[in-house]
């Protein structure tokens, strides 16, 4: 079966629509196969072997043994012709689907990035204009900036223009004042097929290099094609617990954002 999978999977590589994808899977090969499911399909077979075999062979012969066998084995296997057929059609049908509703399928493949490949680091200096009566920094400001390094980082990911479509969490943990050094670092947590969730992180730094953590924030950016329609995103290399751990984390919130959604708020 890993071998079927291989030959499938390479079939359709430079097609728009995947079959599957074990891009974030240890070991895997183009996303094709992935030693976790090669060991699946051998599990599957030694239960087929051992425990399946011998029955079905058994019914097998029994059909040999009929007039009826050979005619219902060719109509099966000509249904089966039948249905590949068609469903290499398909592909050619969604093309022309795509095009006649101006939407845009990357038939290239997209080959997935690292992490660190578009981290973004910005910094800082609060000025006048960016406080508030209290002498503090404006949250609203703090916004802006925050919003420009998602961007920032989502765009390095996909390589295209990326709009916010929603901020999942802005949290603000302490101020920041006239003259502080402040330091945003954004992060790819997770991608979708258009979207991808960025981590944020804003600093205060101390002119002695120690940094202290004033805001964390989750933006949902979606990448935008030249057509203005969303656009895929490569995948993710996930390389540690850390980058494994955040890619769950907002499985979770996207399934709070459903929720969220669907009930209303």
């Amino acid at each position: 079966m890993t071998l079927i999978e291989l030959i499938g999977g390479l079939s359709f590589v430079n097609k728009p629509v995947k079959l599957w994808d074990y891009s974030n899977r240890w070991g895997n090969y183009k996303g094709i196969i992935c030693p976790l499911f090669s060991l699946i399909w051998t599990i599957i077979g030694a239960i087929y072997y051992y425990f399946i075999a011998g029955f079905i062979i058994e019914k097998i012969e029994w059909f040999h043994n009929n007039m009826s066998f050979s005619f219902i084995l060719g109509f099966f296997s000509g249904i089966i012709i039948i249905d590949y057929i068609y469903s290499t059609k398909m592909l050619s049908k969604i093309k022309k689907y795509a095009k006649e509703n101006n939407i845009e399928i990357k038939t290239e493949t997209l080959p997935a990035k690292k992490v660190s490949d578009s981290e973004t680091h910005q910094l800082h200096v609060v000025i006048h204009p960016d406080i508030n009566g209290f002498g503090r920094l404006f949250g609203g400001r703090l916004l802006e900036w925050i919003d420009e390094v998602a961007g920032a980082t989502a765009r390095r990911h996909c390589g295209r223009d990326a709009t916010t479509v929603a901020i999942d969490n802005l949290y603000f943990k302490s101020g920041a004042y006239l003259n502080d050094i402040i330091v945003l670092i954004g992060k790819v947590t997770h991608v979708g097929h258009t979207s991808m969730e960025v981590r944020v992180d804003t600093y205060r730094e101390e002119q002695d290099g120690t940094r202290h953590p004033i805001n964390r924030a989750y933006f949902v950016m979606v990448a935008m094609g030249d057509n203005g329609k969303p656009t895929p995103v490569p995948g993710l290399i996930l390389e540690n617990e850390g980058e494994r751990m955040e890619w769950d984390n907002a499985i979770k919130r996207r399934e709070l954002r459903l929720v969220r959604k669907k009930e209303g708020f």
